[in-house]
């Protein structure tokens, strides 16, 4: 029985640790890890933007002391929004007393009296104004997700808000990474490359066409794999488009998947001189959103008296992006607020896809994709896989999960 793996990203090599059976997994890249790689240069590490592991599940917690053993770290998360030309610690709705005071009053004045009752809200805009009222919508939650997400708000789904957007009372109002796990050395990275030891993956193997009815997979080796059973982490659009023959329908919601485009500038500066681990810039006169240091988390991360900084854009597949003119920007406005100092080290990273978009066409069309792969022993896991805004925990109990079901199926 061979099962054939496509990718081997977080999701791809949590599944190839869980299964039991034959498998064989390939990666297009000439190395593993997908977005949970990292990169050193002139001491400095950098991961591909942030990537952090929140928990709750014990197994998880569990998992990761196992692989990472002394590099091991539980960190509480010390993260703020800059915007008024000051510090306010997140999240936003939390701590209104930061703001100033006119606008304190406004947010204040516009909360809801009590949580609202499950949401029947469709759009964002719609939920965030029933949850928080026109006030926080309007100084945080709009401008910060116009930013991120590069949509009209009134079109993006509420559906993945409550999840991620911590709650205004209850037990959701940290949010759900108020803790998380990252290694002392090495980037996130060392978490997957623990991970994946004793795993054979075989990288530079890009799978080049899926003949779904014959069941086999040509791949740019030029080997045809006969499969019993198919599993993709890759990109589901991307992943779709290398089917021979794929049923219109499913063709046409595959093109219904829409994306943003991630761009992250990573800096080696001179100290910074705050201790936050991330900041959020929700304001226009900041082209970018979201503002992070690793080596305020995991000091290993940059040299002595340095920082190790990533500082990420958001854009729409067809806006085009002028990385000199981003960089003379952010490099002019960091220094002018004193957020940073020297740079001695930058480097580009191009994340595409980026973030899902949460549209209302997304939902219809993975119900028509989802039918058609399971009918055919094809199985689609992780945040790109299954096409939705996921955290690592997330990916890593999925990819054990469908492990479980492969393991008890008949040959």
């Amino acid at each position: 029985m061979t099962i054939l793996i496509v990718g081997a990203g977080l999701s791809g090599i949590s599944l190839a640790r869980f299964l039991q059976k034959d498998f064989l997994l390939v990666e297009k890249e000439s190395d593993f890890g997908g977005l949970t790689r990292s990169v050193s240069t002139s001491g400095f590490t950098f991961d591909y933007a942030g990537h952090f592991l929140h928990w709750r599940s014990p197994l998880i917690f569990s998992l990761a002391q196992k692989i990472l053993r002394d590099d091991f770290q539980v960190v509480l998360r010390h993260s703020a929004i800059y915007e008024f030309d000051r510090y306010i610690p997140f999240p936003f709705q939390a701590n209104l007393e930061f703001l100033p005071p006119d606008i304190h009053r406004i947010c204040q004045a516009g909360l809801p009296s009590k949580q609202p009752a499950r949401s029947t809200a469709r759009s964002f805009s719609e939920w965030a104004k029933r949850n928080f009222g026109p006030g926080i919508f309007r100084y945080f939650l709009r401008p910060y997700n116009e930013k991120l997400w590069k949509i009209n708000l009134d079109k993006l789904s509420a559906e993945w808000c409550p999840r991620f957007i911590p709650a205004l009372r209850g037990k959701n109002k940290e949010g759900y990474n108020p803790q998380f796990i990252y290694p002392q050395r090495g980037g996130i990275f060392s978490l997957t490359k623990n991970l994946a030891k004793k795993i054979k993956i075989h990288t530079s193997c890009a799978v080049d066409k899926i003949n779904w009815q014959k069941k086999y997979a040509l791949l740019s080796s030029g080997q045809k794999i006969y499969y019993h059973y198919l599993v993709n982490t890759s990109p589901l659009p991307d992943f779709l488009n290398r089917f021979i023959d794929l049923p219109q329908a499913v063709r046409q919601a595959g093109q219904k998947l829409k994306a943003n485009v991630v761009y992250c500038l990573n800096l080696g500066t001179e100290k910074v001189p705050f201790d936050w681990h991330w900041l959020y810039f929700p304001e226009k006169k900041y082209p970018f959103y979201r503002l992070g240091v690793y080596s305020n988390i995991a000091p290993a991360m940059a040299p002595a008296g340095q920082s190790s900084i990533y500082i990420e854009w958001s854009r729409r597949p067809e806006e085009k992006f002028d990385y000199r003119q981003q960089e003379t920007i952010v490099g002019k406005i960091l220094k002018q607020k004193k957020i940073i100092g020297p740079v001695l080290v930058r480097q580009w990273l191009k994340i595409n896809p980026g973030y899902v978009i949460y549209d209302f066409y997304r939902r219809p069309a993975l119900k028509i994709i989802e039918k058609f792969l399971t009918e055919n022993r094809i199985f689609s896991l992780g945040r790109y896989g299954k096409w939705q805004y996921s955290f690592m925990e997330e990916d890593i109990l999925g990819a054990k999960k469908l492990a479980e079901l492969l393991n008890h199926a008949r040959d």
